[in-house]
C-alpha cells in the first residue's frame, strides 16, 4: 500500500472511530435513562446508575434486554455501510 492511500484510510479511520464514544449515549437512552444528571450522585431516578436497592427497582432488566439488543443490532447494522466507505471490507473486534 502507498504511503498517500495509507495515510488517507488512517485519516478516514479517525473519523469513523471518533463517532463510536457516542454510542455509549444511545446504550443509556434504550435503557430507559431520562438524562436526570444525577449519574455521579448515586441517585439516579430511573435506577441506571446507582447502587440503591430501592432506585434499582426501576431497572427491570427483563423488560430492557431486548430494546438494548435492538438498539446493538441498529447501531450493527449502521455501521457496515460507514466502516465500508471508510475502506473497510469487514468489521474485527479489537
Amino acid at each position: 500500500m502507498s504511503e498517500a492511500l495509507s495515510k488517507s484510510c488512517s485519516t478516514r479511520w479517525r473519523g469513523v472511530r471518533a463517532g463510536l464514544p457516542d454510542t455509549a449515549r444511545g446504550f443509556m437512552f434504550s435503557l430507559g435513562c431520562i438524562q436526570a444528571l444525577r449519574c455521579h450522585t448515586n441517585t439516579c431516578p430511573t435506577g441506571i446508575t446507582t447502587h440503591n436497592p430501592r432506585l434499582q427497582r426501576g431497572l427491570v432488566v427483563e423488560e430492557k434486554f431486548q430494546r438494548v439488543a435492538n438498539y446493538a443490532m441498529g447501531v450493527n447494522k449502521e455501521q457496515v455501510p460507514t466502516t465500508a466507505g471508510a475502506g473497510a471490507q469487514f468489521i474485527a473486534a479489537e
